[in-house]
């Protein structure tokens, strides 16, 4: 362990890469501090079933979001010039407003049944936010590749810094003033909100230097050079979506808002380390690995290096929460919480090898396999929900969250070894 942890003082952490990394990390750290420092308090104002309906709305918003560009902001990042660059990103802006204005006549047209399911009168109202939250996330996603491009990752720290203190702070006020899950709704809202006007900062500082370069022949070129990101991405990302957001339709159906609560709880909890950790060293992976690939470099040794750093540094924390989350849940949180740290420790294998893939999620991006990822997501969701049916048959969600674990954390160990076979070949065919 010793020769291990020394290896993290070597010259290769000391490189830009591992700087920018820092940044992010270093922003998200305080972000996840934040909430982590508030979360014991809103657990005492709040009930679990007003986290339930909070996780309902982030699981609405969050579905029509991550294709409300059709992933062309995954593209940002790619062209060697900025121009195309820009485009790409004028691009994905139009992409977000239509598909948001197309998210509005849907709730026209279906408000009434979608309010139903969402709570009835009691919450249905929030529902008329959905629009406007949808074309905030896709903006937001593409403010933040475009800032990772040009390497402004103190902008990607503050979004997230501010993010966390008004989603949690007006959370907090709101949540000792008005009783329910209101609090907690308008904190999430504003909570884009902020991201969303510290993002866009250099943009409008520089708006007419990217206007000039805009033209719809420049992204007619770049919409078809990058093509595969609608076509096989997209679909991609609304099953990935779905593992995480629509999987709460289902838990709600099978077992109810309190249940959907507690792991809804759980689940937040136990991706914070993946949030504070893996996906910021992700980013900048993928601003890093981008350039490699490009220089006909090979990444096997930077990504292996980096699965062993996240592995070191989750283990600890993995193997507490998979010994004693019920313990700690219930003295953190309240006791009200123990069963949301029972469905903690059941998860708690699997989150911790998502954890480690994260970190280098954006690999098969960069060598423009997407075909296989989404095979992978596919079965992923196809698994949950057959464990949550399972659970609901022998009538424990304890057995289907149990379920979930094991085969979510099998299909995981494959999805590795396909990420050592891409790193192993570098001459993989990629964006001609």
């Amino acid at each position: 362990m010793r020769r291990k942890l020394k290896t993290l003082k070597s010259d290769y952490l000391r490189s830009e890469f591992f700087r920018n990394a820092l940044t992010l990390i270093s922003g998200t750290t305080i972000a996840q501090f934040v909430a982590i420092l508030l979360t014991p308090i809103l657990s005492r104002i709040y009930s679990t079933e007003d986290f339930g309906e909070l996780s309902l709305f982030m699981s609405i918003t969050g579905l029509l979001s991550v294709v409300s560009t059709m992933r062309y902001e995954m593209a940002v990042i790619l062209p060697e010039k900025d121009e195309d660059a820009v485009n790409v990103m004028a691009l994905s802006f139009l992409i977000a407003v239509a598909w948001s204005v197309l998210s509005l006549f849907a709730i026209f047209l279906f408000g009434d049944l979608i309010s139903d399911f969402f709570g009835g009168t009691k919450n249905g109202g929030y529902i008329y936010l959905v629009p406007l939250v949808v074309l905030m996330l896709g903006l937001i996603q593409v403010l933040n590749f475009w800032s990772l491009r040009i390497k402004t990752f103190k902008s990607n720290a503050y979004s997230r810094i501010g993010n966390a203190t008004i989603n949690n702070g007006l959370a907090l006020g709101l949540g000792i003033t008005v009783k329910g899950s209101f609090g907690l709704m308008m904190g999430y809202f504003f909570a884009q909100v902020t991201s969303l006007v510290i993002l866009s900062r250099t943009v409008v500082k520089n708006r007419r230097k990217f206007l000039d370069q805009v033209s719809w022949e420049k992204m007619k070129q770049n919409a078809f050079r990058y093509r595969n990101f609608p076509k096989i991405n997209a679909s991609h990302a609304l099953v990935g979506s779905f593992q995480e957001n629509g999987i709460i339709f289902f838990m709600k159906s099978f077992f109810g808002t309190s249940v959907l609560g507690s792991y809804s709880f759980a689940y937040r909890l136990l991706s914070v380390p993946s949030s504070l950790i893996s996906t910021a060293i992700s980013q900048a992976l993928m601003e890093k690995a981008t350039k490699s690939v490009n220089n006909g470099e090979t990444i096997k040794p930077m990504v292996l290096k980096i699965y062993k750093i996240v592995f070191i540094l989750g283990a600890p924390l993995f193997l507490t929460l998979f010994l004693f989350a019920p313990d700690i849940f219930a003295f953190v949180f309240s006791e009200k919480f123990r069963e949301a740290g029972v469905i903690a420790q059941i998860l708690t294998p699997w989150m911790f090898l998502n954890f480690i893939a994260n970190s280098a999620s954006g690999i098969p991006i960069i060598y423009n396999r997407l075909g296989i990822p989404f095979l992978f997501t596919c079965i992923d969701i196809s698994l949950k929900i057959l464990s949550l049916f399972i659970g609901w048959y022998f009538k424990s969600y304890h057995v289907g969250f149990m379920v979930m674990s094991i085969s979510c954390s099998i299909l995981l160990l494959v999805t590795f070894a396909w990420i050592y076979y891409l790193i192993s070949n570098p001459k993989l065919n990629r964006y001609d």
